[in-house]
């Protein structure tokens, strides 16, 4: 009973449904944007409705009769026959319907793109077409928005490709990854391919590199913290390339973290130029060795080693002796070549595991790692100083330089500062023990240094208050028994009355370059002192000139002013060099040397017979003046043939037309043999000490 009370209703549903199925049909093309077609396939008529002709910007009056050779007037001349195609296939039958896009002229000259829908709707008897119905729908907003969507994607792929920038998003719930294709490129992977599941990125980054990234990646999406690494790209175990990442996280309508987005930089070739620019940070540009920095680093990396394994590290620092003067004589270009030299020798006499550093200036440091004893070191030490027995050759010039060389023992207890203090302190104990040689460093070197930077300090404030004095030791005719000379002497005056001889501070003075500051003050006391004595019966005042005064190239001019200014006759002026110096055999000095002849002052040879000046000085030079040194006066009242030396200098001084003087003389026995070998000249403390110019005038009267 029930199923037939409810048959009549469904009935009077599907009555109603197929009674107004045509108004319901024209109220959603009504309100859709949709325009309507009917083609008569007999007679090739066609029907449109109001909505179809006002997409062309007609009144459906306009247009009408509407005529397929009408309809295809208004298509454009290159989708006509495409169109064309597409209805002739459904005349022939065709299953589906036909979609098409095409263009077709609106009213004001323009363009409108259409989409056109279609299919046979109505047969005869037969099963021929008679009725082709359709749809058009304008979708020239849409597809501008598409293509200016496409323009959009192609531009940012474009930039990304121009900027190395690739972008990915990954979906948390299914662990899939999207890509751009430059992020393809920039794993070296296919675009066409899809992008392998975040749980197997593990292969394309070092282990160090996945294990930041997945760290990083869990507490975005947990946290929502963004991230930014450099990671290091591999393909099978072997390098790839940088890449700079960055992420953050995505969040829905709710706050909730569903994603994770963000962007790759291809970082490579920034990362090869920082390498590049740090490996020439550390490098020095001139020899090519590891500078300071390079060698802090490696220090402190032995240092850890050392007491990690219960070993020792060795350290030396490397000094050329008198490189200024090359500097200063011979320029910085050929001074430049000497370092080259120096750099390239060092690693010819160091063991492989060594290091060598160029610390700056001539100074430099080869750390030995892993040693077992100090005797190593002294062995790397002495092979240093052996290479530097041949001269070096710097443009044309053949240049004689030793070095002096400090060295320290660590068990990796001390800094790297402490390690450099070190190793300075042992290598300045070697130049205060005559340079060209290698010293170990122990804790009263230390004290040593300490004491230098006080005396150094005391001297700098020394000068500044005029503490500064100058004494004269009398030069004797040992047979007339009368002063014919008087040579100078810098004092220091300390503050507490202590008078402070030259050899106390001479040394501190030619480092600290005080001495030719001194010197000019020596030379002009002396001068204006002189005056007095010469006018007392005085024959000379001889003033002694360092070698920093002869390299010098403003010393003439300062003797010309000391001349000049206190009045002094030239010939009345000796001044004093050693033989050492004379083995520098420069430019500078020798012009300077040259200068002193050609003023008519005279030129006194220091320390003569300490075995270090070629004869040929004497005849080269303009020499008037000889000094004996003390050690072979001393030597002259044992035997014969200890005065040998003497004898011999004596006859060489009568040969040569040089006045002779012995110095040092210390007793009546050496005034006694002296006189006997036919000396005339000398002085020395048994004779008289050096005193201030007031009472060296006493003398004279």
């Amino acid at each position: 009973m029930t199923e037939e009370k409810g048959a009549p209703a469904a009935n009077m549903v599907e009555q109603f449904v197929g009674e107004g199925l045509s108004d319901r049909l024209q109220f959603l093309l009504t309100e859709s944007s949709f325009g309507t077609w009917d083609l008569d396939i007999k007679n090739g008529g066609v029907v449109i409705d109001d909505r179809w002709a006002q997409m062309l910007g007609y009144e459906s009056t306009e247009l009408q009769p509407m005529s397929f050779e009408k309809f295809a007037s208004l298509v454009h001349p290159d989708d006509l026959e495409r169109t064309q195609s597409l209805v002739m296939q459904q005349f022939a039958g065709a299953q589906e319907p036909f979609d098409n896009t095409l263009r077709m002229q609106h009213k004001d000259g323009t363009w409108r793109f259409i989409r056109s829908r279609g299919r046979v709707t109505r047969f005869d008897t037969h099963g021929e077409p008679l009725l082709l119905t359709g749809i058009n729908e304008d979708i020239t907003d849409q597809r501008q928005r598409d293509l200016e969507l496409l323009v959009s994607r192609q531009q940012l792929e474009s930039a990304q490709r121009i900027a190395g920038i690739g972008s990915w998003f990954l979906d948390l719930k299914s662990d899939q990854v999207t890509w751009s294709d430059e992020l393809y490129r920039m794993q070296g992977l296919d675009p066409q391919e899809s992008p392998p599941p975040a749980a197997t990125h593990s292969q394309l980054f070092d282990a160090e590199s996945w294990s930041n990234l997945t760290e990083a990646l869990a507490l975005t999406g947990s946290e929502g913290t963004p991230y930014e690494l450099e990671l290091r790209m591999e393909r099978n175990g072997k390098f790839y390339g940088w890449m700079l990442a960055r992420g953050e996280a995505v969040r829905d309508a709710d706050g909730n973290i569903v994603g994770i987005q963000g962007v790759a930089l291809d970082i490579t070739e920034r990362k090869q130029t920082e390498s590049h620019l740090q490996q020439r940070a550390a490098i020095d540009s001139l020899t090519g060795l590891g500078n300071r920095a390079l060698m802090t680093q490696r220090i402190e990396q032995a240092l850890a080693t050392a007491a990690r394994s219960q070993t020792l590290m060795g350290s030396l620092m490397i000094d050329l002796d008198h490189f200024k003067v090359i500097n200063d004589t011979l320029g910085h270009a050929v001074g430049d070549s000497v370092l080259c030299e120096v750099a390239n020798r060092l690693n010819d006499t160091t063991r492989g595991t060594d290091a060598v550093f160029r610390l700056g200036g001539d100074e430099f440091v080869v750390l030995l790692p892993g040693i077992k004893s100090a005797v190593t070191m002294e062995e790397v030490a002495t092979r240093i100083l052996n290479a530097f027995r041949t001269p070096i050759v710097a443009d044309g010039h053949e240049i004689a330089t030793t070095v002096s060389i400090g060295g320290s023992i660590s068990d990796g207890s001390q800094s790297v500062s402490e390690v450099l203090r070190d190793i300075d302190t042992a290598m300045y104990s070697a130049k205060q023990q005559g340079r060209n040689q290698y010293s170990l460093f122990d804790d009263r070197q230390q004290l040593v240094l300490v004491e230098r930077l006080a005396l150094e300090t005391n001297m700098r404030e020394a000068v500044a208050k005029g503490q500064f004095i100058v004494y004269y030791q009398p030069i004797w005719n040992l047979y007339s028994n009368k002063v014919v000379g008087a040579e100078a002497l810098l004092r220091w005056g300390q503050e507490n009355g202590e008078i402070l001889e030259t050899r106390q501070f001479i040394t501190v003075a030619e480092e600290t370059g005080l001495m030719r500051e001194l010197g000019a003050f020596s030379l002009r006391e002396a001068c204006r002192a002189g005056v007095t004595m010469v006018a007392h019966g005085l024959q000379q005042v001889h003033v002694n000139i360092s070698s920093s005064q002869l390299m010098d190239s403003t010393f003439l001019d300062q003797l010309d002013s000391a001349l000049a200014d206190s009045g002094l006759e030239p010939t009345s002026l000796c001044l004093e060099v050693t033989e050492s110096t004379l083995l520098r055999d420069l430019s500078i000095i020798r012009s300077n040397i040259f200068g002193i002849g050609d003023r008519g002052v005279h030129l006194a040879l220091d320390d003569f017979g300490t075995g270090y000046a070629a004869l040929s000085h004497l005849n080269d030079l303009p020499i008037d003046v000889l000094k004996l040194d003390r050690s072979v006066v001393r030597t002259a009242v044992r035997t014969n043939s200890d005065a040998r030396v003497l004898t011999a200098s004596l006859v060489l001084a009568r040969a040569l037309e040089l006045t002779f003087i012995a110095e040092g003389i210390e007793s009546e026995d050496q005034v006694r043999r002296l006189q006997e070998l036919g000396c005339e000249i000398g002085q020395g403390q048994f004779l008289g000490a050096p005193v201030s110019a007031e009472e060296f005038l006493k003398l004279l009267s």
